[in-house]
């Protein structure tokens, strides 16, 4: 099994239209638009899963959208699961047209200390099982850094691969 842990999720919004400018309105039906469950682990345990590799994808789902993604996620090939936490979950939304795609991330929101520590629990609960652990974190930016603590997410994921923490 391949463990993932997405730390910011999303739900991704897509919308297709024919073409796409600054200061335009667009009206957009239903069938241009694509709904998914997304963010670095969850998009590499997607992968994985369609290689044929059973992959789960650990994520902080908050009360705003934690129904509508483990809905979406029922149709997918890589099991999710979702973490209760009291923040917020982000919406991630990308505009394709012709002339390309725009991408509009929202920045994800503060998981306060019960959040991390149940987090920190899962990933501990289902460590043992994995074949594979897939780490997707990237160094963080000033934005990410200033929403949480990021020693605290190093020292878990360490702990977690059985590495010193210094």
């Amino acid at each position: 099994m391949l463990l993932t842990l997405t730390p910011n999720p999303c739900l991704e919004k897509t919308f297709r239209v024919p073409t796409f400018a600054a200061n335009g309105s667009f009206r957009i039906g239903s069938d241009a638009i694509h709904e998914n469950v997304g963010g670095k682990g969850i998009n590499a345990a997607r992968v994985a899963a369609r290689f044929g590799v059973r992959a789960v994808a650990l994520a902080p789902l908050g009360p705003n959208l934690r129904d509508h993604l483990h809905h979406l996620a029922a149709s997918e090939t890589f099991e999710l699961h979702g973490i209760e936490v009291e923040a917020l979950t982000r919406t991630c939304h990308n505009v394709v047209s012709e002339q390309g795609s725009t991408e509009l991330l929202e920045a994800g929101y503060e998981l306060t200390v019960g959040d991390g520590t149940r987090l920190f629990q899962a990933w501990r609960d289902h460590l043992a099982d994995a074949a594979a652990v897939l780490r997707t974190l990237r160094e963080p930016d000033r934005a990410m850094a200033a929403a949480g603590d990021v020693q605290v997410w190093e020292r878990m994921i360490l702990a977690a691969l059985g590495e010193q923490a210094g």
